[in-house]
């Protein structure tokens, strides 16, 4: 499940660590913070993202399918990649965006069914000037937020044990 606030935690104490250690001395000239952030919203949306399916399906003999969800997982590729100045916020949405367009979805063991894809909305990100509170109201809660917000309508035509049928995305969390 996505929860806004356990991914502000993880992007926080990546970036803490990072800021304190000998590694970010030797970086001030191109930081890392962008794409250490990037990582761990990645790795984030791929772990907590749950992907709900309902189902309908029938077998040979017109006998429905008992089961009528399932859920799928998200893998993205290539790796997220928001490298980029702070100060260019603005472009940030747009990297975001590109990154998650590449997130494919895999149905459960015991379905065939071809990966799925997220409906791709326009992310807006607002601008905010206190950097804490940005990274939570301008990048983490509204990626979150817009991630749920990508539920794909498009049949997908697949097989689960004796059954044929179509799933079709219902939720996102």
């Amino acid at each position: 499940m996505i929860l806004p606030d356990a991914l502000l935690a993880i992007v926080k104490n990546t970036l803490f660590t990072y800021s304190e250690s000998d590694e970010y001395k030797n970086d001030m000239q191109h930081p890392r913070h962008m794409e250490l952030m990037a990582k761990d919203m990645q790795k984030y949306f791929e772990d907590n993202t749950v992907i709900t399916y309902a189902w309908t399906a029938v077998n040979t003999q017109g006998t429905p399918d008992p089961v009528t969800t399932y859920q799928g997982t998200v893998k993205f590729t290539p790796a997220w990649n928001l490298d980029m100045p702070m100060s260019l916020m603005p472009g940030l949405s747009g990297k975001i965006h590109s990154s998650v367009s590449g997130g494919l979805i895999t149905a459960a063991a015991g379905w065939t069914v071809p990966p799925g894809t997220f409906l791709m909305l326009p992310l807006y990100l607002p601008q905010h000037t206190v950097a804490e509170e940005c990274l939570m109201e301008c990048i983490v809660r509204p990626t979150c937020n817009w991630i749920k917000t990508l539920i794909n309508p498009a049949p997908l035509a697949g097989v689960h044990g004796a059954y044929t049928g179509t799933a079709v995305m219902t939720a996102i969390t």
